[in-house]
């Protein structure tokens, strides 16, 4: 990840190493670089272009226009998500059986990260019993597997990126539908 450099005094931390503790240290907040910048006392060129790097190399996610977060990948493990993906199939079937089949398609198609699948299973239980189910579902099959910052932290990451894959299909239905 990242490297510290030789320094004369060891104990000195880099400043991309601070600004990137600012994100683990919050790792649902929505941080600007303006923000960190304040709160370091650095410039904000220099906070923009090693927020921009830590984004390359897939510490932290742009989510919306001038706000980051560290990206979900970096808190829980594939394996974690398939153990909680496959809790929230059992949980999902078990109220609403009509849609077992779909989740299980989901969860067992080889394309995309665990983290994708789980949000597509996701957005079929959303589609059949509401977000409100289809949050409290994910909670439940989290808190099986993850420590309580994890369940809020996976939560947040699956319901922002099926509300974003959602609103793309919205926008492109508007728009008469997908181009062939």
């Amino acid at each position: 990840m990242l490297v510290r450099r030789n320094r004369a005094r060891s104990s000195e931390v880099s400043k991309t190493e601070r600004i990137a503790d600012i994100f683990m240290k919050h790792p649902l907040d929505r941080i600007s670089p303006k923000e960190i910048s304040r709160e370091l006392n650095m410039d904000i060129q220099l906070v923009t272009s090693i927020v921009n790097r830590l984004r390359s190399e897939g510490l932290i996610e742009r989510v919306s226009r001038g706000k980051y977060r560290l990206r979900m990948e970096q808190t829980i493990a594939d394996e974690v998500i398939l153990r909680v993906s496959e809790d929230y199939l059992e949980m999902s079937s078990e109220v609403l059986p009509a849609i077992r089949t779909r989740l299980e398609h989901q969860l067992s198609a080889r394309e995309g990260k665990p983290l994708d699948r789980m949000v597509r299973m996701y957005a079929e239980v959303k589609k059949f019993g509401g977000d409100l189910m289809a949050r409290n579902l994910l909670r439940l099959a989290a808190s099986k597997s993850v420590e309580p910052e994890g369940v809020k932290v996976l939560i947040s990451a699956v319901g922002d990126r099926a509300l974003h894959s959602s609103d793309q299909v919205s926008s492109s239905e508007v728009r008469g539908g997908p181009s062939k």
